[in-house]
C-alpha cells in the first residue's frame, strides 16, 4: 500500500490554475466582430436596404404617347397628337416620405447593431465555456493520472497475491472511465473551438488564460437604464413607434391631390397647336383606410415596446436572482474545497498508515474531485450569467 505515495503529488497541481496559450476575451471579440462573414453580409445588406427606402420617394417615370388619326373622307387629311407628361404627388408627401427614409436608414443601421450584439455574446459565452472546459480537462487528466497509477498497482499487488480482483477490477473500471471523461472533454473543446473559428470567419482562434474572470455588472437599476437607452432590441421597438407614427404622416399627405403637368402638340394639315397639359387625382377611395391602418399600426408598437420593457425587468430581474444564488453556491463550494484538502491529508496519512485499501483511498478522492469539478461549473455558469446581463455594453 505504500507504493501509493507517489501518486499524492500529482493531487497537489489541482490546486494551480491550468496555462494556455490565446487571446483574451476581449482580444477574440474584436477579431470576431472585423471577420465574421454574418456581420459582413449584413451590413452590405444594411447599405442595399438603405439605397432602397429612397426609391421609394422618386418621380414616376414620365408619360409620353402619340396618337396618328386618318379623316373620313379621305380629303380630310391626316392628324397627329403628341402628349408628354409627368404626374407630381403634392410637395408635402416628398417631404413626409423623405424623413420615413431617414428613420428607416436608422432602424437598418439599429438592427446590424443588433446582430453584432448577438454574435459577439456568443463568442464571448464561447470563450467562457471553452475556459471552463479545459479547467475541467486539467481536473480529468490528474484523475486519469491517478486511475492509471492505481489500477498499476492494484495489478502488481493482484499479481504477487497481495491484492484481491475485486480491487484489481475496480481500479481498471475506474480508470476506464476516467480515461472516457477526458477524451470526451477534449472532444467538446474542440468542438467549441471550431464553432469560435466559424464565427470569426473561419479563421482560427483561441482564447486564454484558463482563470475565469467573474466581471459583475452594475446594479439592476442601473443597467436597466442602460437598456432602455441603447440596447438594439428596444431601440428597434421603440422605432417602429417612430415609423408607424412617420406613416400616418405619410398617409396624409398621400390623400392630397396628386398634380400631372405636360405639354401637347397637336398638328394637321397647315395647322399646328401647343398646348398644357394639367390635371388633379384625388384619393378618394383608399386615403383614409391607409390612415386608420398607419394609426392601428402605431397603436400594437406602442403596446408592443411597454411589453418588451416589461419582458426586460422581469428577464434582468430573474439573471440577478439566480447569479445571487450561485455566489453563495460557489462561497459555500470555496469553503467545501479547503475541507476537502484537509480530508486528502487525511486519506495520505491513512493510506501511509495501511488503514485502508487503495479502493478505498480512491473511491474516496472521488469527493474531491466533485468538488473541483461543481467548484468549475457553478463559476461558468455565473460567468455566462454575468454575460448575458452585460451583453448591451458589448
Amino acid at each position: 500500500m505504500r507504493n501509493l505515495k507517489y501518486i499524492l503529488p500529482s493531487l497537489a497541481m489541482l490546486a494551480l490554475p491550468a496555462l494556455c496559450s490565446g487571446q483574451s476575451i476581449d482580444e477574440v471579440l474584436a477579431s470576431v466582430e472585423a471577420n465574421n462573414l454574418e456581420l459582413q453580409a449584413n451590413r452590405s445588406l444594411v447599405e442595399a436596404r438603405s439605397i432602397e427606402s429612397r426609391v421609394d420617394n422618386q418621380l414616376e417615370n414620365p408619360e409620353v404617347e402619340y396618337v396618328r388619326s386618318w379623316g373620313v373622307p379621305a380629303e380630310a387629311g391626316t392628324s397627329g397628337e403628341l402628349v408628354a407628361a409627368q404626374l407630381f404627388d403634392f410637395p408635402t408627401a416628398y417631404v413626409q416620405r423623405a424623413r420615413r427614409a431617414a428613420l428607416l436608414r436608422s432602424r437598418y443601421d439599429t438592427e446590424h447593431a443588433q446582430l453584432r450584439q448577438q454574435t459577439l455574446l456568443e463568442a464571448k459565452l464561447l470563450c467562457i465555456e471553452i475556459i471552463s472546459l479545459r479547467e475541467q480537462l486539467e481536473v480529468a487528466r490528474m484523475r486519469e493520472s491517478d486511475a492509471g497509477q492505481v489500477a498499476e498497482i492494484c495489478g502488481k499487488l493482484f499479481e504477487t497475491g497481495q491484492g484481491s480482483v475485486l480491487e484489481k477490477n475496480r481500479a481498471e473500471m475506474e480508470y476506464a472511465a476516467a480515461r472516457n471523461a477526458r477524451s470526451l472533454l477534449e472532444i467538446d473543446i474542440e468542438a467549441a473551438l471550431n464553432r469560435l473559428c466559424t464565427l470569426n470567419g473561419g479563421q482560427k482562434i483561441d482564447v486564454g488564460p484558463v482563470e475565469l474572470a467573474l466581471d459583475r455588472p452594475l446594479p439592476l437599476e442601473q443597467i436597466e437604464a442602460v437598456y432602455v437607452e441603447t440596447d438594439p432590441s428596444l431601440l428597434i421597438s421603440a422605432s417602429e413607434i417612430e415609423l408607424s407614427r412617420q406613416n400616418v404622416k405619410v398617409e396624409r399627405a398621400q390623400m392630397l391631390p396628386k398634380i400631372k403637368l405636360g405639354y401637347k402638340l397637336t398638328h394637321s394639315p397647315g395647322q399646328h397647336f401647343n398646348g398644357v397639359v394639367m390635371g388633379l387625382s384625388i384619393p378618394i377611395f383608399s386615403g383614409h383606410r391607409n390612415v386608420r391602418a398607419a394609426k392601428a399600426q402605431t397603436l400594437y408598437a406602442e403596446t408592443a415596446y411597454r411589453s418588451m420593457c416589461n419582458d426586460l425587468h422581469t428577464t434582468l430581474a430573474a439573471l440577478y436572482d439566480k447569479a445571487a444564488v450561485i455566489e453563495r453556491t460557489i462561497g459555500e463550494y470555496e469553503t467545501a474545497n479547503a475541507e476537502s484538502e484537509r480530508y486528502r491529508e487525511y486519506l495520505n496519512r491513512a493510506i501511509e498508515a495501511g488503514q485502508i485499501s487503495a479502493t478505498d483511498y480512491f473511491s474516496s478522492l472521488v469527493n474531491y474531485y466533485d468538488v473541483q469539478s461543481a467548484r468549475i461549473q457553478f463559476r461558468r455558469d455565473l460567468a455566462s450569467i454575468y454575460a448575458r446581463i452585460n451583453a448591451v455594453l458589448l
